[in-house]
């Protein structure tokens, strides 16, 4: 939630510039504010809204959200900012009315002709909770009917003038319809991506369509809500670019205890309004002492995914480790260990050139001698075969290759002949005194290199397996340097990616570290290439001065 604000906050100062294709619009937000403000409740909750036949009235976390997708507007074409819409939030917090809403303000104040709005979800059971409570308000709402002049049927909602109408959506619908706007409520319990891609296929002629995303945690990590779940988290901390994706997320920060108060209020902003404290607290309460409940309402109740590996780097401190001055050129007459990674032909390939310089850090000691402090410096590179970067859902590779941060190479496979030109020739113009690799994978690779007349044969190759033992060391090494500001790199996005990407198996006989991924699309092939050549780095020694200047010995 923090960071969702913070890049509101963010985008209104850039909104006044020119070259900011974006105009945040007021009157357009509080327009929808408005009208899902005079809707009613149709179904009771502990305060007896319905049952008081009260109206809506919007809590501060819910304009956010509401204002958010409504106000942001292109500057010149006036059409809406954001067709694709990811909220995650625990239940009872008002998921489903605002979903209600969102698609009634589809259906009857967009202006679009020929509007066909669906509730969409996994089971049928499910698409009519949005759909069902859509109706309710419609049926409760004369003035709305007449403003509008909604006809009310019991499988839709039909506008007849503007032939628009507003259906539910079980997760396999046939091709035809152009949507409008799409709800996929409890997302995570989608098994494909079916419903998503059939609305994103169908919206391509829309003016202004929105997929609006809705749901709780969940367990399935391999589901395609956790894989949008973890894009999410990369927008809001800036990892990647998604103009027109809004997203927040309610859960508990890293540290709260789940069994506190605390994170009870920070999971769920409708505390005390749609959520029952009382009623919370003892789920909260017996959740603690039964293993069986705590899955439910940690996912639920509390937002949190389960069988989920935790994040390992602090992304915070590895952005404050990027040096806008680090210069390849300037390390030429340093000695160099060149750590690289692949996991296939087809996959990335990530090279990663290292370099370590020490100095006298002013503290002695107890002996009375200097104590160094080490320094790493980083610079990758990362190779993708053209086939896989232009595949339509890879808009962040395509992005990074314009950036100059991805190299795409010609075909189906990743060309080794462009990975290896480029080792070749930093050999030649580097003091590089190992080339580190995984030889289960890379072998190939650096055999058609050796094979090439150009290379340098006093460089040591050296084959290093990916095992704990091999890998802790330097995990552990790494994550030290860059929370105490000791790692440098230069700002590259796709590692940064990679590493956020990172998850942290620990052995708990060992305490043995070793890196992982969540699953395939989520790559860190540029973690693995420093964590190699770090491994070998860090037994390289060091001749220290005061005056900060570097010799190797």
């Amino acid at each position: 939630m923090k960071l969702a604000c913070k890049r509101q906050r963010d985008d209104l100062r850039k909104s006044k510039r020119k070259d900011f294709r974006w105009h945040y619009d007021e009157y357009r937000a509080n327009r929808f504010i408005k009208f899902h403000e005079g809707l009613p409740h149709v179904k009771d909750d502990f305060l007896g809204h319905a049952k008081h036949r009260e109206k809506f009235h919007l809590e501060d976390w819910q304009c956010f959200i509401y204002c958010s997708i409504f106000g942001w507007v292109d500057k010149e074409k006036g059409f809406r900012r954001f067709n694709d819409a990811y909220v995650e939030v625990p239940r009872k917090n008002g998921k489903t009315p605002g979903a209600a809403a969102v698609l009634l303000y589809g259906l009857c104040c967009d202006g679009e002709y020929g509007a066909e709005i669906f509730a969409g979800a996994s089971s049928k059971d499910q698409a009519a909770e949005v759909f069902d409570a859509a109706r309710a308000m419609v049926l409760a709402s004369p003035e709305l009917r007449a403003a509008y002049k909604v006809w009310v049927n019991v499988n839709s909602l039909v506008i007849q003038e503007k032939n628009a109408s507003f259906k539910k959506l079980k997760g396999k619908p046939v091709d035809g319809p152009a949507p409008h706007m799409v709800s996929a409520d409890e997302y995570h319990e989608y098994p494909t991506n079916r419903l998503i891609e059939w609305a994103r296929n169908g919206m391509v002629g829309r003016f202004q369509p929105l997929l609006f995303r809705i749901t709780t945690a969940g367990t399935d990590t391999a589901s395609p809500c956790y894989e949008t779940h973890l894009e999410a988290q990369e927008v809001l901390e800036g990892r990647r670019k998604s103009d027109r994706f809004f997203t927040v997320i309610y859960t508990i920060d890293k540290g709260v205890d789940w069994k506190s108060k605390r994170a009870l209020a920070m999971a769920n902003p409708n505390l005390g309004v749609s959520v029952n404290p009382e009623q919370i607290q003892e789920d909260q309460f017996q959740a603690r002492q039964s293993a069986t409940k705590q899955a439910a309402f940690k996912t639920k109740n509390e937002n949190i995914w389960l069988n989920a590996a935790q994040p390992w780097m602090n992304m915070e401190r590895w952005d404050e480790c990027y040096d806008a001055d680090l210069r390849l050129e300037d390390f030429a007459g340093d000695p160099c260990i060149i750590g690289i990674d692949l996991a296939s032909k087809k996959d990335t390939v990530s090279e990663a050139l290292l370099f370590k310089r020490g100095f006298t850090s002013g503290r002695k000691d107890q002996e009375g001698n200097d104590l160094v402090e080490y320094h790493y410096y980083c610079f990758t590179r990362h190779y993708l075969n053209s086939e896989q970067v232009q595949e339509e859902k890879n808009t962040h590779f395509r992005d990074w290759k314009e950036k100059g941060f991805l190299i795409e190479t010609e075909g189906t496979v990743t060309d080794y002949v462009t990975v290896t030109d480029d080792l070749v020739n930093d050999a030649n113009n580097l003091i590089v005194r190992e080339l580190v690799f995984d030889p289960l994978h890379a072998a190939p690779l650096v055999q058609f290199m050796q094979k090439r007349s150009e290379w340098p044969q006093n460089i040591e190759i050296v084959d290093l397996k990916q095992s704990e033992e091999h890998m802790s060391p330097s995990m552990k090494e790494l994550e030290a340097a860059v929370l105490s500001k000791r790692f440098h790199h230069n700002g590259n996005e796709c590692l940064t990616w990679m590493i956020g990407n990172t998850r942290c198996l620990i052995n708990k006989k060992t305490e043995n570290w070793f890196p992982v991924r969540e699953n395939v699309q989520r790559k860190i092939d540029g973690t693995v290439a420093i964590v190699l050549g770090m491994n070998r780095l860090m037994t390289l020694e060091l001749e220290t001065y005061q005056s900060t200047e570097i010799r190797w010995v």
